[in-house]
C-alpha cells in the first residue's frame, strides 16, 4: 500500500493531477483498498482514475473501459447490483466499439480492400 500511496504522491507533483499516470496510480491504490477490503476507500480512488481517463484518454480509450470495469467490480462486492450492472455494461459496450474498431481497421490496412 506504500508503495502504491508514494507513487501516486511523486506523480501528482512531477506529471499534475491529470496525467493517465497519474489516474493509473489512483487506479492501483483502489484496487489495493478493495482486495484489503476497504471498498469505500477503494471506490475513492477508481472513481478518481476513472474521471481522469474520461478526461485525458476519452471514453473509448482501454484504460478508461479498465476503469469502468474496476468501479463495477467494486460496486458488486458490496452488493450495489445496480450501480455495478451501470458501470459493467458501459465497459462492455465500450470495448465492443474498440473492438468493432480495431477490426474494421485491420481488414482494410493490413490486407488491403479485395
Amino acid at each position: 500500500m506504500y508503495i502504491h500511496s508514494k507513487a501516486l504522491q511523486i506523480r501528482q507533483q512531477v506529471l499534475g493531477e491529470n496525467h493517465p499516470d497519474t489516474a493509473a496510480s489512483y487506479n492501483n491504490l483502489g484496487y489495493s483498498y478493495e482486495k484489503l477490503g476497504n471498498y469505500e476507500k477503494g471506490l475513492e480512488y477508481m472513481t478518481k482514475a476513472l474521471k481522469i481517463r474520461q478526461q485525458v484518454l476519452g471514453e473509448e480509450h482501454l484504460d478508461t473501459v479498465v476503469s469502468y470495469f474496476n468501479v463495477g467490480s467494486c460496486y458488486e462486492r458490496i452488493n450495489e447490483h445496480e450501480k455495478a450492472k451501470s458501470y459493467l455494461e458501459k465497459a462492455r459496450e465500450i470495448l465492443g466499439r474498440i473492438i468493432d474498431d480495431y477490426n474494421k481497421n485491420r481488414d482494410t490496412s493490413v490486407y488491403g480492400e479485395f
